[in-house]
């Protein structure tokens, strides 16, 4: 019997750790493996990260430190669905950001690159008359910008949090299970199979093969009908709106920056509501003439009006090169090519 004064350590297991660990991992690994081939099986849907106010913030200070080289991308989901960065890279020499966000107003957003001095890069709206003229207030993008200058403000993160949430994004767009955070039975019993995935750069692919194409494109109408058939919006304070609008555009282009107003396409039913609630005769062209920013309509364009949108107003990932591809040669063109616009109507005054 050991005396009760033996060391510690001679009381401690030897030999064989290496073994031990490596069976250790090898189960944890297959558990993991098969956990994520059953996620697979189940069609529950793929691996995403959280499009967050953390991850936002990221995307966003780094549009402030590419300076004259970003390409920023703000708007809706429009914009983070159809835009493919990849594609959209090999037109110009910038870098774009993504910061859109998803059913959120984009003017909070403009607004907060319009007050930051470090901003001079190209700035791409995906502009829509219901968003510009939102009411509603405290909005994800009015929360993402107070939480990313606070982020700003504070500056207390530590060197390995950074690394940190690298390897979080990194293992999240490969894992299903640790992308989406649900609980296993959430994933097992879910009833529909998630059809967006968020990049760790922000941006989304929406695949509408795994979908009811036809229950999307109706539940799309019902957002727009909300229980009442659409009339024409008046806006009383459209000219303070354009003047807020163009005292942003005037700050970024101010100091060698550029800015470009997009209306991304809509089609079927969705279109003719556009076309009711907010004529583009009436608003988009008062638009067009109270700014000095580019603005492009893809009814003016051919090239950016033939694509098939599932639900009416967003575009299926498999499209999204081909669309960005289409998009980025009237953005980063060194002249507009007159021969792809169809011709305008002079502007109306709403």
């Amino acid at each position: 019997m050991p005396s009760s004064t033996a060391s510690a350590n001679e009381r401690l297991p030897r030999g064989g750790w290496a073994l031990t660990w490596a069976v250790a991992l090898a189960v944890a690994a297959s558990i993991v493996c098969g956990w994520e081939v059953l996620l697979r099986v189940r069609g529950v849907g793929f691996a995403s990260v959280d499009d967050s106010a953390e991850l936002w913030a990221r995307q966003r200070e780094r549009a402030a430190l590419l300076g004259k080289d970003a390409v920023i991308l703000i708007g809706a989901s429009e914009m983070q669905m159809g835009i493919d960065v990849d594609a959209m890279r090999r037109h110009t020499t910038g870098t774009p950001v993504q910061l859109a966000i998803s059913a959120a107003p984009f003017m909070p957003v403009l607004a907060n690159l319009a007050d930051d001095p470090r901003i001079t890069g190209t700035v791409v709206v995906s502009f829509s008359m219901a968003s510009f003229c939102s009411t509603t207030t405290d909005s994800i993008s009015e929360r993402w910008v107070r939480h990313y200058e606070r982020l700003r403000a504070s500056r207390t993160r530590l060197f390995y949090e950074h690394l940190e949430d690298a390897l979080g994004r990194a293992v999240a767009a490969v894992l299903i299970s640790q992308g989406r955070g649900a609980r296993p039975q959430q994933l097992i019993w879910s009833e529909r199979a998630t059809y967006v995935r968020t990049l760790p750069d922000r941006t989304q692919q929406a695949d509408y093969q795994i979908v009811d194409r036809e229950a999307a494109y109706r539940h799309r109408v019902d957002v727009y009908l909300s229980g009442e058939e659409p009339a024409l919006r008046t806006v009383p304070d459209l000219d303070a709106r354009l003047s807020a609008l163009e005292s942003m555009v005037e700050k970024i282009q101010g100091r060698g920056g550029r800015v470009i107003l997009v209306r991304f396409p809509t089609t079927k039913r969705i279109w003719e509501m556009d076309e009711i609630l907010y004529p583009k005769e009436t608003y988009w062209n008062a638009l067009a003439s109270r700014t000095s920013a580019r603005t492009i309509h893809f009814a003016d364009y051919p090239s950016l009006s033939g694509f098939d949108l599932p639900d009416g107003v967003h575009i299926d990932y498999r499209d999204a090169p081909a669309f960005t591809d289409a998009l980025s040669i009237l953005l980063f063109a060194p002249r507009e090519p007159a021969e792809t616009r169809l011709s305008a109507r002079p502007a109306e005054s709403p």
